[in-house]
């Protein structure tokens, strides 16, 4: 198949010089990786999700202006961002340790981010972040459709039009989310529903049950609810993702972890809330929420004691 599509363009090229810069945009589409887009609710997790799958904290998070850009994430070197402007133009934009430290230019103005990123991660596709839904303005919205939609730079790169979707809920997508999803043209084919905070489902790390099973479970049967959205859902502790990917946890994180074993879960839950959360110093116990978060605090804690590895398998 291939080999024909490839031959087809070369036959439509020798038809006339004026067409082989319309044959070679459509290689450019064809044989480009596959663009995948991930859209959800503010605070639904993208954040998280999108630096597990890069695996670096690159999402933009710091910046207020950058989080209500859609930015655009390739694999190469070395790394950089750059805004794309509405005129075509770029700009380079400064970074720190991969994260985006400001925007030289009003937002107004930028079409899209444009980061480029030493992953072997995301070698097969690029990956499209959007600002969240739900408290969009109508300015962030029209970005995103000028990206998404309208295909600003389809017609000049055609490297920002989605092929796919992953679609992010923490319990049940609203009718603006599939809705939005409808207007930039996906379909159940090319759509990926993801749970996200799946180890927080239910009554999470308080529960009985391992809320990530819970989640798998919930997941189920919300795939056959929304089988004219989506072609299956799928459940995901971002967080854990993040914190796995990136190589966020430390040895002493796990040393520290590892202190909390032989706590039983309620009375650890209990000491977690505590000011003074001895047998670890209160700093240590934000850093491991912050890392895990309480179900990967009160489940870890046992195989902690096998130390970092252990705990990212």
């Amino acid at each position: 198949m291939t080999a024909r599509l490839d031959a087809a363009l070369h036959e439509l090229a020798a038809l006339g010089p004026e067409l082989v810069e319309h044959a070679n945009r459509i290689g450019a589409i064809l044989w480009a990786p596959p663009r995948i887009v991930v859209v959800g609710r503010l605070k639904a997790g993208k954040s998280t999700l999108v630096n597990a799958l890069v695996r670096a904290r690159v999402a933009e998070t710091a910046v207020l202006e950058a989080t209500t850009l859609v930015s655009v994430y390739q694999e190469g070197a070395p790394a950089r961002a750059d805004a794309v402007l509405l005129d075509g133009g770029r700009v380079e934009v400064p970074t720190h340790h991969g994260a985006v430290t400001g925007l030289p230019v009003e937002p107004g103005q930028v079409s899209y981010l444009h980061r480029i990123l030493p992953s072997a991660a995301i070698r097969d596709y690029t990956l499209i972040d959007t600002p969240g839904l739900g408290t969009l303005t109508t300015e962030n919205d029209r970005r995103t459709r000028r990206v998404l939609i309208d295909g600003f730079e389809q017609t000049r790169v055609a490297s920002v039009d989605a092929d796919a979707a992953v679609f992010l809920f923490d319990s049940a997508p609203r009718a603006d989310e599939a809705a939005f999803l409808k207007r930039l043209g996906f379909t159940p084919l090319n759509t990926l529903g993801v749970l996200s905070r799946a180890d927080g489902f239910a009554e999470g790390a308080l529960g009985s049950r391992d809320p990530v099973e819970h989640a798998g479970e919930h997941s189920a049967a919300l795939a056959a609810q929304l089988r004219d959205t989506v072609l299956t859902v799928l459940p995901v502790a971002g967080l854990l993702a993040e914190t796995s990917h990136t190589g966020a946890l430390t040895e002493d994180d796990a040393r520290r972890l590892a202190e909390l074993a032989p706590y039983a879960p309620l009375e650890l839950i209990d000491l977690l809330d505590r000011p003074d959360p001895a047998p670890i110093p209160g700093v240590v116990r934000d850093r491991l929420l912050d890392l895990l978060g309480e179900d990967g605090v009160v489940r870890g804690r046992g195989v902690a004691r096998g130390g970092a590895a252990a705990l990212n398998e």
